[in-house]
């Protein structure tokens, strides 16, 4: 089984810089300041010029977010799908189900299905695998994926294209967040709804609505 690392393994890009937007925002649209995480410069309100943003607000923010993590993972941890943890790096399930549902229609389909995820699970998480090809850009190395590997064809032509998909994200989640070497998987705030990585605002906000609904449940009970 794959380690889980909270947030070690994070790229650049995933580091996040402080809004100076208004607390209240769309759950479809990030704030305009955690749309660009690796951005390293603000804009300062005072002399209204661009300023560098010092390495300790930076690493605050990266350790904020981590906390944030561990508290969805105690208390709310896929968030009603809504605000939640989703582990990057880990296969969709749904992906198999409907691949051998519409193989087999049958109740072998739901064996089937979990015996293939089980498989490929456990074949992205080995790193004598490896499906990517190094080229050089401009004198950078950099790791791309093959997508005519043969164990990726025969998955494509045996499954079809929702357990293929399901693969390449997994491995290129894993690529994002550096995490080829060992193969393993990284806790990630989750905007459900959107599909996209989750802002600190989105999920402060949740947390703050979740908390508004339980007082006003408990404000419920006492007046009984």
């Amino acid at each position: 089984m794959s380690s889980l690392v909270i947030g070690q393994k994070r790229s650049m890009r995933h580091q996040e810089v402080p809004s100076q937007g208004p607390l209240g925002i769309d759950a479809d649209k990030p704030d305009l300041a955690e749309e660009r995480p690796g951005s390293m410069l603000v804009n300062n309100p005072i002399v209204g010029q661009t300023s560098v943003v010092s390495p300790s607000t930076n690493d605050d923010m990266v350790a904020l977010r981590e906390h944030m993590i561990k508290q969805f993972l105690e208390i709310d941890k896929y968030g009603g799908r809504i605000i939640g943890i989703k582990e990057m790096g880990k296969l969709n399930v749904k992906a198999f189900e409907i691949a051998c549902a519409e193989k087999f229609r049958t109740t072998k389909a739901a064996d089937a299905s979990s015996k293939l995820y089980s498989l490929w699970q456990q074949r992205i998480t080995d790193v004598s695998w490896n499906p990517f090809n190094t080229v050089t850009v401009e004198g950078n190395h950099q790791e791309v994926l093959n997508v005519n590997d043969d164990k990726l064809q025969e998955l494509k032509k045996e499954w079809g294209e929702s357990p293929y998909k399901a693969v390449i994200d997994a491995l290129m989640e894993m690529k994002e967040y550096n995490c080829l070497g060992d193969r393993s998987t990284v806790y990630e705030l989750w905007n459900y709804r959107a599909d996209r990585k989750a802002t600190l605002t989105e999920c402060t906000e949740y947390m703050a609505d979740r908390v508004q609904e339980l007082t006003a449940v408990k404000r419920r009970k006492t007046r009984r």
